[in-house]
């Protein structure tokens, strides 16, 4: 499974937005302006995007440590292998901050903005809501 890109479907939207008939050159203006904050903006993990595949018993969970860039915007994606329910958690151990995707989904998604307060890895747990089937998964971040 090919994980998903946040940055190319946004580049995807601007190339498709320029090539409307009904551009305008305000408009081309503001496409350009978008594509200078996506290509410029710091974002994700520290040393690049992290992958990690992963199994989940049932009402189990996994945890992981990942360092995120200070000012970034960082987003977390687990995709469901199996049919439970997964659920993903995620904490700045040093501030208390949280996050979280509890939704009924079988895939779970969080994204954020890294506080200057945030100088430590981040702990990220995929927990499985289901107690009768174990889950493979595979976790990855921006």
């Amino acid at each position: 499974m090919k994980p998903y890109d946040q940055l190319q479907e946004a580049k995807d939207l601007i190339a498709l937005a320029l090539k409307m008939p009904t551009i305008t050159e305000e408009l081309k203006k503001h496409a350009a302006a978008t594509q200078k904050i996506i290509d410029e903006a710091p974002r994700g993990a520290v040393g690049g995007a992290v992958v990690r595949e992963g199994y989940v018993g049932p009402g189990a969970s996994q945890t992981y440590n990942i360092k995120f860039a200070i000012g970034s915007y960082s987003s977390i994606t687990v995709r469901n292998l199996d049919r439970s329910d997964l659920d993903l958690y995620v904490l700045d151990p040093r501030t208390g901050w949280t996050t979280s995707d509890r939704s009924p989904n079988r895939d779970a998604f969080v994204s954020f903005t890294v506080g200057t307060a945030s100088t430590s890895p981040f702990q990220i747990r995929v927990n499985n809501y289901s107690l009768k089937k174990g889950a493979r998964f595979v976790l990855f971040t921006n």
